[in-house]
């Protein structure tokens, strides 16, 4: 969510598309992804850069804020579409 770029940490999502590893991890619309595996996410550019370095079939931890409460969820990642 391009919009989300504020003083709060991570990037808010606003949905997946179907069946996408996002999707299957549990990730959902206003989920705040802080985190990919040990790498924090602080912006746009840090998501892209972890998903560039990560291949499908990888398996990662999402660190998310949901309902202001931090969560994990495990997603192993697909082909890039």
């Amino acid at each position: 969510d391009y919009a989300s770029a504020d003083s709060m940490t991570g990037v808010s999502i606003t949905g997946t598309m179907p069946n996408s590893a996002a999707e299957k991890a549990g990730l959902r619309d206003g989920d705040r992804i802080i985190a990919l595996g040990d790498k924090k996410i602080d912006s746009l550019e840090d998501l892209a850069d972890v998903l560039m370095e990560a291949r499908p079939g990888d398996k990662i931890k999402i660190k998310i804020v949901r309902d202001k409460e931090e969560r994990v969820l495990d997603a192993v990642l697909g082909d890039r579409r």
